[in-house]
């Protein structure tokens, strides 16, 4: 019986299937990583020096498990692709990611990543109030990140954007008025964070956290967008509405009608914001009243706006030489721009200027 044992022990599958998998791990670049050790439930091997491996496991529990650089790795079976092959396994790209830990108690930071058939990655961390986590050897593909419990009134608000991941305390009520500076507005749209707000009698209601842009529009105008920044604790923002500056678009030959307006804030830290409009029954477009400031415009006869839109560097040195006048450029995409206000810009057209 021991000797039965010693056997079905040393027993290594020789091709993938339901009961065991053959493999062969490579970087991203086609490397052979070698002497990494890959285990399932049943046993634990090592990577020759070609990448190579061999080993069982059993159902359902049919994957394989391995670690590196400190990422836990996993590699389901699947039928439809794994069978009777030598699974390749091939590392993703890495580097090195930065989490803003903006918490007022700590939570556990996971990250996951779903490569193709089956395979994928986890990371644990710690984040720690005001804590800034530097996690080297990444993979750089877009992750989901959760930090702390499923329940939503108790989990993290996780953000990403520009390569940086921040970490903010969970969402909470966010209450938004529009103030008309003139006869109240028919009807409103407002977005909390890019999200609808929901009417409640004369104020809107949304939920979130972290620095959050709120704007309006109501009966085709925008009113005047905030930068709002929700740490834990709900929040009231009043937007105001009304007599707001227009920009009329000129005969530019574009291969489809001017049709949207993008209209960037180009602040610094985390007070930037923008907004999109549309083209009025009067032939132009509304936009809201400028504080002093540099702002970018790009205008398309698309759904989406000229590349490079949010810093269309060809136009802000001619627009600072040109102040409150709109200086734009023509592309195959559409007319991008720039604005620099010296003082605020309350109403009335906007001049234009074509480089």
């Amino acid at each position: 019986m021991f000797l039965v044992l010693m056997l079905l022990s040393c027993w290594a599958p020789t091709t993938t299937g339901p009961k065991g998998m053959v493999g062969v791990v490579t970087d991203a670049d086609g490397t052979a990583v070698t002497g990494l050790y890959v285990t399932t439930l049943e046993e634990r091997v090592k990577t020759d020096l070609d990448g190579n491996f061999a080993i069982q496991y059993k159902p359902p529990e049919q994957a394989v498990f391995f670690r590196h650089e400190g990422v836990n790795y996993s590699k389901r079976y699947l039928t439809a692709f794994d069978e009777g092959k030598t699974v390749p396994i091939t590392l993703p790209v890495t580097g090195e990611v930065t989490v803003a830990c903006h918490v007022t108690t700590p939570c556990d930071l996971t990250a996951n990543w779903n490569f193709a058939r089956g395979f994928s990655a986890k990371l644990s961390r710690r984040c720690e109030p005001g804590a800034n986590l530097v996690l080297t050897s990444v993979p750089l593909d877009p992750a989901a990140y959760n930090c702390g419990k499923s329940d939503a009134t108790t989990r993290s608000f996780v953000q990403q954007r520009d390569g940086e991941v921040s970490v903010y305390p969970p969402k909470v009520r966010v209450t938004v008025r529009v103030a008309a500076r003139e006869l109240p507005p028919e009807r409103c749209l407002v977005l909390v964070g890019g999200s609808p707000a929901k009417p409640e009698r004369d104020q809107f209601t949304a939920f979130s956290s972290g620095p959050t842009i709120v704007m309006a529009t109501c009966d085709g105008r925008p009113a005047n967008p905030k930068v709002v920044d929700v740490r834990g604790v709900a929040a009231e923002v009043s937007l105001s509405w009304g007599e707001s500056p227009s920009i009329r678009p000129r005969d530019w030959h574009l291969s489809t009608p001017p049709h949207s307006l993008w209209l960037v804030a180009d602040n610094v830290d985390e007070k930037s914001w923008v907004m999109r409009t549309h083209l009025q029954d009067d032939g132009a477009f509304s936009i809201p009243q400028l504080e002093p400031g540099i702002y970018h415009v790009a205008i398309s006869g698309s759904g989406s706006p000229p590349v490079g839109y949010e810093k269309p560097t060809t136009t802000i040195d001619a627009a600072h030489l040109s102040e409150n006048v709109l200086v734009v450029s023509r592309t195959k995409d559409g007319v991008f721009g720039s604005i620099v206000v010296t003082k605020p810009f309350m109403s009335g057209k906007v001049r234009v200027q074509e480089q």
